[in-house]
């Protein structure tokens, strides 16, 4: 983006133009996003848009602008839906991450390697380079394609051309199109340059259904959308019938000549919105239908700015990583599914962001460090870029001029309750808590700051109990679960006004043993008690903070007239026989077990007692088995020097 600029001349333009409907809660230190929205409508004979900002994760700016359906005189909403287009190709990058964690995709793979089942519908592979075209450079739009040299195959003339050559019905499927393709030539050589292409997208998507054995659509869904909460985005249709409820009606721009339809059998005159792009064939690459709310939400929890995170750590950093023949001028590159370019605002380091256009929609999101935006429209200017280009820098802009950001989140506003798992507060076992226990509710859109939110439990007897919240957060809510609860099936229910409320099952049972650990490795939530003859005892910690990560502290035993104690912080244990049912292992000894119970001062939490062996004296790394009426807990760790 370009350095902060002023808008006076731009707004001054604005107050001389028709002002369209605007929905959605003003936002008073944000105003002038409402006048540029406006100006971009009015200055580029648009029908209606809509806006929504993200800061830290939290949505503070959502509204609509203009009208959705001018036949109908019916206002965009905020979360009116719209079509992505390109947008969309973020979520099958994502979906090619996923697989790769999960180990059933090389990224370096040769895509006809995988994709084994096409071959060329006459027998005669167009080009012997199209063997080595690989994911990585698909994902990278390096893999031999130019749609500005030889065309873009999900739309247009090709489109016509696959059929007629393989005599199939028209409009083609993409294994027609695919077939087809086989015969041609590459534009060049897979990896030495860089050229949009929508067919390579296109193939990815076939990829995610070969390995996944889903359809493009589920698999995207069930590992993208729904983690995050993305109900309302829709695989969306050609055609005006097949308008989606809640979504926008498209209109081209003024003088726009009709089109012979490249998405229906008839071939008919239609509007160039409803005839273009068969986004039954180009689902992978620009199909899905959503809103402005929906977009910022998928990016903001994409790497975990919103909680939780999309993809992992190191899958975000391929996402966003630069690779030969990526550069797109001006110091930006394409990752995966998403153009990255160096932030000037404080602090520096990157931003990534994509747009989306199809005749009669227009669509792009932001992802800067703590703030992203998106917006959609439902039309576009006559050139296909001025209407982008100035959204996008006035947008920029402004938001980078903001010092007092709202304190509030508007998501729970548009979004229900979703649990993924019901969880033990300490191990994380899903299914089963103890009465008088922590209980951790996982999922999307839960609570957080400022949101009314309530949860219940009906036990098997059928009585209900409001549950005490600790914590509540979008991602996760930490309860109670009364002392007084019924063992057996159980069902949790996560209430906010106005929305849906979830449920989920749980088992609940006498003894859930679970231990807390203090970083993912396992490190037991424990204190040392140092006990001496005639001398007040001394405390020590089990952990060290390093980096800002929690890293094992040795326990170093002391004189010998010293006993060495251990505190083990855990949760549902204290409905089993007692003291007698406790056992510990720590490493190859068992610990004598002077106590366990509940800890005094924090409710739900359970405290065991041990008296350490000298004989652990540097034993290293050693695990930490505990056992509760022969259930075992979760295993941890500790380290002895």
């Amino acid at each position: 983006m370009k350095t902060v600029r002023t808008l006076l001349a731009i707004l001054a333009v604005a107050l001389a133009l028709p002002v369209a409907a605007q929905t959605g809660a003003p936002v008073p230190s944000l105003a002038r996003l409402d006048d540029i929205m406006q100006h971009a409508l009015a200055a580029n004979s648009v029908k209606g848009g809509a806006l929504a900002v993200v800061k830290d994760g939290r949505l503070i700016f959502a509204r609509g602008y203009g009208l959705a359906d001018v036949e109908a005189n019916e206002a965009v909403q905020p979360d009116s839906l719209f079509r992505w287009g390109s947008v969309s190709k973020t979520a099958t990058a994502a979906d090619i991450l996923r697989l790769a964690e999960e180990g059933r995709l090389d990224l370096d793979a040769r895509i006809f390697d995988i994709l084994d089942q096409y071959q060329p519908y006459n027998g005669k592979w167009g080009d012997a380079r199209l063997h080595n075209v690989t994911v990585r450079q698909a994902l990278h739009h390096t893999g031999g394609w130019d749609r500005d040299k030889s065309g873009d195959p999900i739309m247009g003339p090709i489109v016509e051309k696959a059929s007629e050559a393989l005599h199939a019905p028209f409009p083609p499927s993409a294994d027609t199109l695919i077939r087809y393709m086989l015969t041609k030539k590459l534009d060049f050589d897979p990896g030495t340059r860089w050229a949009y292409s929508n067919f390579g997208y296109l193939l990815l998507g076939c990829i995610v259904e070969k390995l996944s054995g889903q359809s493009y659509e589920a698999f995207t869904r069930e590992n993208i959308f729904d983690p995050a909460g993305l109900d309302h985005v829709k695989h969306g249709s050609s055609v005006l019938a097949g308008r989606l409820p809640g979504e926008v009606k498209y209109y081209d721009y003024p003088g726009a000549p009709l089109m012979t339809s490249d998405v229906s059998p008839g071939r008919e005159k239609v509007p160039r919105p409803y005839g273009a792009v068969n986004l039954d064939l180009g689902i992978a690459e620009g199909g899905w239908v959503g809103s402005a709310i929906d977009l910022v939400k998928m990016t903001a929890m994409m790497d975990g700015q919103r909680p939780r995170a999309v993809l992992t750590p190191p899958s975000i950093t391929a996402m966003l990583a630069k690779a030969p023949a990526t550069d797109l001028g001006y110091g930006s590159w394409y990752g995966f599914g998403t153009m990255v370019a160096p932030f000037y605002g404080p602090g520096g380091g990157i931003y990534w962001h994509h747009g989306g256009s199809i005749p009669g929609a227009r669509a792009h999101y932001f992802r800067m460090p703590d703030v992203s935006f998106a917006y959609v429209f439902n039309g576009d200017n006559k050139d296909l870029v001025s209407l982008d280009n100035y959204v996008a820098q006035a947008v920029y802009d402004l938001l980078a001029t903001v010092t007092d950001w709202p304190p509030y989140d508007l998501f729970p506003q548009y979004y229900a309750p979703r649990i993924a798992s019901l969880v033990n507060s300490a191990s994380f076992r899903a299914g089963t808590a103890a009465p008088a226990s922590l209980l951790s509710i996982l999922g999307a859109d839960l609570g957080g700051a400022g949101v009314d939110v309530t949860v219940t439990l009906r036990d098997s007897l059928g009585l209900e109990y409001p549950l005490e919240l600790g914590y509540s957060g979008p991602h996760q809510l930490n309860c109670l679960l009364p002392a007084e609860a019924a063992v057996g099936p159980a069902s949790v229910t996560v209430a906010r006004p106005g929305q849906p409320s979830a449920s989920a099952s749980l088992n609940v049972v006498a003894v859930a043993p679970g231990i807390f650990a203090l970083n993912s490795d396992g490190l037991a939530a424990a204190i040392v008690t140092r006990a001496r003859p005639n001398l007040p005892n001394t405390f020590d910690r089990v952990y060290d903070v390093s980096g800002g990560a929690i890293v094992p502290r040795p326990i170093v035993f002391g004189p010998e007239d010293e006993s060495l104690y251990l505190s083990f912080y855990a949760t549902g244990l204290r409905g089993g026989t007692g003291l007698p049912g406790v056992h510990v292992r720590i490493g190859n000894y068992d610990a004598e077990v002077d106590w366990a119970g509940a800890q005094p001062t924090c409710a739900g939490l359970d405290q065991i007692n041990v008296k350490v062996p000298r004989t652990l004296a540097g034993a290293g790394d050693v695990d930490v088995r505990i056992t509760v009426d022969g259930i075992d807990a979760n295993l941890t760790r500790l380290t002895f020097q």
